[in-house]
């Protein structure tokens, strides 16, 4: 199982990047979408073969990232892990 961050800019405002997110979601085990155009997700899915799943759904105008880290610092607020799957 790996923990991927994956961060994207989808520049195009007359694009619909629903598939985007339902290609996000149906790889993903597990999601986590609260900070604005950024997702961490768990899935059995390296980095690479995510991305190039996601890819498919983007522009060349449109940016991302996904990687997997290694060392985990945050701080969230309160409603950030408000409904957060158990």
């Amino acid at each position: 199982m790996n923990l991927l961050l994956i961060t994207f800019a989808l520049r195009n405002k007359n694009t619909d990047y629903e598939s985007f997110f339902v290609e996000l979601r149906g790889n993903s085990v597990n999601w986590w979408h609260f900070i604005a155009q950024s997702a961490v997700v768990s899935t059995y899915l390296d980095a690479d073969t995510f991305a190039k799943k996601l890819t498919q759904h983007i522009e060349t105008t449109d940016s991302l990232l996904v990687v997997r880290p290694s060392v985990f610092c945050y701080l969230l607020t309160s409603d950030a892990t408000s409904g957060r799957p158990e």
